[in-house]
């Protein structure tokens, strides 16, 4: 058996544990540099974190579904930005595996795993040429293109279709332009930079239509059969990055702010913090509610993962209420995040302070247009109630 057979979905989630340390002693620098130090993006090569969904043939790993997420979820104990960035550079590998064969061997051709970030929205225009595509366009929020070697860009293919012709295109990182634009409040060591390009020429092979993903026809569904490929593409990429971060970031500010009380003298004659009524009440309030979306988190990636493993499609209701599970989760850990903070005292406010760089994370991490609470709600709520599930909330 070849040494990567043997690395399986717990190895991952174990290493992905033994870096939290390191993590949180370098989230200040991180944050200071606006992307992840070379050190962060070393360790998890080392971990074989990137190689989690990458095919067995291309010295990939193929791990279960509901260990990705719990990867993530370990990693941002640590660092909520570093868990977001390593989070999406290994999911997009599972993307690029449905892909053509031959963009599959371009790509994995010197090292198993790609880096390259891409995005849900279209931010161009791919206009057909001979052999392939012209492709411009702008990208925002870009994670991963600090450390990227390769661009996947998001483009629709003009033409008068009722519904739009998307696509993925993939081009090498010195084709694009980066713009230094990421001076954010929050997640600012993701170094998520502006993307531009300019009339580049990308192969037909090198494509794929963002509709045959979706549906399970792209090309690299014939090649690829573990299931883990066949999980739906939107409920891969919110619950293994936004909502599992969002459950590590929760876990590690309560671990934190326990460590915090321990020592903590309350000012104005309020005494040691650890025998303060107050602090015991708010401590018990957030282990509570951090196990209630932890577990919440884990039943959903197994109802995943198992109807996945025995070939039962999730329905558009059931994936309709995975996307209100997700973005219950993602919205109480920030409240969680927050009631930790509002009892740490002023002390937290200071830069270096882990729990105001975790609250800030997350607060901008819950703003993302897959964490938008009211709408997932809305629409959950309407189908509870006997209306149609609206098209634009399927995933």
């Amino acid at each position: 058996m070849a040494a990567q057979d043997q690395v399986t979905g717990p190895v991952l989630v174990e290493r992905a544990r033994a870096l939290v340390p390191a993590l949180r002693a370098r989230a200040h620098e991180a944050e200071k540099l606006r992307q992840l130090p070379d050190a962060t993006i070393q360790d998890a090569i080392d971990a074989g974190i990137f190689q989690a969904f990458v095919p067995k043939r291309y010295g990939g790993h193929e791990i279960d579904f509901r260990y990705g997420p719990q990867i993530t979820r370990e990693l941002a104990r640590g660092c909520l930005s570093s868990a977001w960035v390593i989070s999406f550079l290994t999911q997009h590998n599972w993307q690029l595996a449905l892909f053509p064969d031959s963009a599959q061997q371009r790509v994995w051709a010197d090292r198993p795993y790609m880096f390259a970030p891409t995005h849900i929205l279209p931010g161009g225009t791919a206009t057909p040429a001979d052999g392939g595509y012209r492709v411009s366009g702008k990208w925002p929020w870009s994670s991963g293109i600090m450390h990227s070697s390769w661009f996947v860009a998001t483009a629709i293919v003009p033409g008068d279709t009722a519904v739009p012709d998307g696509r993925y295109l993939l081009m090498p990182i010195e084709q694009v332009t980066v713009l230094d634009v990421w001076d954010v409040a929050g997640l600012a060591a993701t170094g998520s930079n502006t993307v531009v390009v300019e009339d580049v020429f990308v192969a037909e092979d090198m494509q794929v239509e963002i509709a045959t993903m979706i549906s399970g026809t792209a090309p690299g569904f014939a090649l690829n059969d573990n299931p883990v490929f066949r999980v739906p593409m939107v409920l891969l990429l919110d619950f293994n990055s936004l909502i599992a971060a969002s459950v590590g970031a929760a876990e590690g500010a309560l671990e934190i702010f326990i460590q915090e009380m321990q020592k903590k003298q309350i000012s104005y004659g309020g005494g040691a913090a650890v025998v303060s009524s107050a602090i015991q009440m708010r401590v018990g309030r957030a282990q509570l509610k951090v196990s209630s979306i932890r577990n919440l988190l884990d039943v959903t990636l197994a109802e995943i993962d198992d109807r996945t493993c025995a070939g039962e499609p999730l329905s558009e209701f059931e994936r309709l209420e995975m996307v209100a599970r997700g973005t219950h989760i993602i919205h109480n850990a920030r409240w969680i995040v927050d009631e930790i903070c509002e009892g740490a005292g002023s002390s937290i406010n200071f830069l270096s302070h882990p729990l105001q760089r975790m609250r800030r994370d997350l607060n901008v991490l819950a703003s993302h247009g897959l964490a938008n609470f009211d709408r997932s709600v809305e629409h959950y709520g309407k189908v509870l109630l006997g209306h149609d599930i609206p098209p634009e909330a399927i995933r």
